[in-house]
C-alpha cells in the first residue's frame, strides 16, 4: 500500500495521511482498520507523536483484540 512505502521510505507524515484516508474509505472492516490504527501509530510514533500514537493503538485492540504488531 501506499501507506506502507512512505513509511518504509521514512516518509511519515506522508504514511500518517494514506492510512488516514485508508480509514475513511475500508471502516466497515474490523480488521483492515486494526492493521490501518496500528500502521498509523507507528508512523506517529517515528514523528514523536506519542499521544496519538497510543490513542490509535488503543483504537486498533479495540476493533481486533488478535491483532497485534
Amino acid at each position: 500500500s501506499a501507506g506502507n512505502e512512505a513509511f518504509q521510505a521514512g516518509r511519515h507524515a506522508e504514511a500518517v495521511e494514506h492510512y488516514t484516508s485508508a480509514l475513511a474509505y475500508n471502516i466497515e472492516s474490523r480488521p483492515f482498520a486494526a492493521i490501518c490504527f496500528a500502521n498509523r501509530a507507528a508512523a506517529y510514533q517515528a514523528l514523536n507523536q506519542i499521544t496519538d500514537a497510543i490513542a490509535d493503538c488503543s483504537l486498533a485492540m479495540a476493533l481486533d483484540t488478535n491483532y497485534s504488531k
